[in-house]
């Protein structure tokens, strides 16, 4: 993900990446995304919940980027006044559910290439529904 949110990049731009960064992400690591994703239930084992701490660690500090990319396009003035918090955790678990399509086993599966293209749709729909509307 570090590649999504490198410095002259627009907020916006971020986001785009941040996406592109996530699917690919899950095909270098499938299972890890699962985890991270879709965690199972820690049980009653202390090192079992020290774990399932550790993945949503994880996962905050990335959301906490996409927060920190709203927030900058907020004060640039391309971004519209949004909770920068929430909207992350919206884009966030879009991504979770497209990507999970590529692991289904039916006719609902979808391809690398597919999973790109909705996550792109998604991205740009949720994108742009942040855009400030020109005056």
């Amino acid at each position: 993900m570090d590649l999504a949110y490198v410095e002259g990049r627009a907020p916006v731009e971020q986001l785009y990446a941040a996406a592109d960064e996530y699917l690919a992400f899950y095909l270098a690591n499938p299972e890890y995304f699962r985890m991270l994703a879709f965690p199972a239930e820690p049980g009653s084992y202390a090192a079992g919940q020290e774990l399932a701490d550790r993945l949503a660690d994880s996962v905050d500090e990335q959301n906490r980027r996409m927060v920190d990319a709203i927030k900058r396009g907020i004060k640039a003035g391309t971004i519209r006044k949004v909770n920068a918090q929430e909207m992350a955790i919206v884009l966030w678990s879009s991504w979770n559910g497209i990507i999970s399509l590529g692991w289904r086993q039916d006719r609902l599966q979808r391809t690398p290439r597919q999973l790109k293209r909705l996550l792109r749709a998604a991205t740009d729909a949720f994108a742009r529904g942040l855009l400030v509307e020109p005056d």
